[in-house]
């Protein structure tokens, strides 16, 4: 077994100042504040496109670093003075993590103007933000080598995956989910502390076919498709981004079904132009920048209105039968002692 150094993040843009601006023509670039987002590389700069269409508005110039929620959270509590964004875009157990630690200024009842239009689990609980988009986490598979369907996640311990399993390091924020998805494979629950203590032992016994650790999703997917590793979770996204571009890859969704990953756009506290940053978020739910992002990203819009183009359905997990949500603010509690826990006894 071996670890994989982390790639360092493609910068985008402007890259010797961090952030890549759209917006506003110069003749009234001046007179418009700067809005200061995030989104995490890849095909998540599709919202660089959304910022531009935001500042033809002419209410704010928009600007984006590339970041994952980890770093964005640690860039944010740094400068919690000075705020490195305004909108921050994090998976929701870290969005209920910075709200804990007084780093976002809540949602108030009527900041997201059609809030009817948006699917069930949209909404954060205690209005820490609202979902751009959910995600999933899945079973991605070369499907050159596996042959014999792969229908729970209990089928990871199949010994002919011995010393070909790839598993998320930190801080890669998926080791949790996935102590959890086991717990509930085994038939228990995120909020049992025995369920989630049989899942670790579950998860100890399969270290033996764990050929590498992976910093960045990315890599998981290079492995699988040089036929290095067979099997791994993945998020659909990357899935489905990897099964476009090559017909070995397949995904699994396994009969248990595959929690919920969301992606929560948040206002960060004591930062300017909160009542634009607002706007910008209301933007980004509007049924044709749904459908742009969906299409761009893979993911499962949360616009009830927005849809997925035909060609890009098989790629797209967005079967809500098969999506469960994880309990995030009762695992946000627990998440450091999930994340010790996962370190310590899976990654050592």
């Amino acid at each position: 077994m071996y670890r994989i150094s982390r790639r360092q993040l493609i910068q985008f843009g402007a890259a010797s100042a961090g952030l890549a601006m759209v917006g506003a023509p110069t003749s009234f670039a001046q007179s418009v504040p700067t809005i200061k987002s995030m989104h995490y590389g890849g095909p998540w700069a599709v919202l660089e496109k959304v910022g531009q269409q935001f500042a033809e508005r002419g209410l704010a110039r928009m600007a984006y670093e590339v970041e994952n929620s980890g770093t964005a959270l640690a860039k944010m509590q740094v400068q919690k003075d000075n705020p490195p964004f305004n909108v921050a875009l994090l998976t929701r157990v870290v969005a209920i993590r910075a709200m804990n630690t007084g780093l976002i200024e809540p949602l108030k009842p009527g900041d997201i103007g059609d809030a009817g239009a948006l699917v069930s689990g949209a909404l954060v609980p205690g209005g820490i933000g609202v979902a751009l988009t959910f995600d999933s986490i899945d079973l991605m598979y070369d499907s050159r080598r596996v042959t014999n369907p792969i229908e729970s996640w209990l089928d990871l311990w199949r010994p002919e995956f011995k010393g070909k399993i790839l598993m998320p390091a930190l801080p890669l924020p998926l080791g949790h989910l996935i102590v959890v998805t086991i717990a509930k494979a085994l038939g228990g629950s995120e909020r049992d502390p025995k369920a989630i203590d049989e899942a670790f032992k579950k998860l100890k016994e399969l270290k033996p076919s764990i050929r590498a650790f992976y910093r960045d999703p990315i890599q998981a997917n290079q492995l699988i498709e040089r036929g290095e590793a067979l099997v791994c979770p993945q998020y659909n996204n990357r899935i489905g981004n990897a099964m476009k571009a090559s017909p070995t890859i397949s995904r699994a969704t396994p009969k248990e079904g595959i929690p919920v990953s969301a992606y929560d756009l948040v206002v960060v506290k004591g930062s300017p132009h909160q009542d634009i940053a607002r706007k910008y978020v209301n933007f980004c739910l509007a049924t044709p920048v749904q459908q742009q992002i969906a299409n761009a990203i893979l993911t499962v819009p949360v616009n009830k209105s927005a849809k997925v183009d035909p060609a890009n359905a098989k790629y797209v997990m967005h079967d809500y039968s098969r999506l469960w949500f994880v309990d995030e603010v009762y695992v946000a509690t627990k998440q450091r002692e999930l994340f010790d826990r996962w370190a310590r006894e899976i990654e050592s």
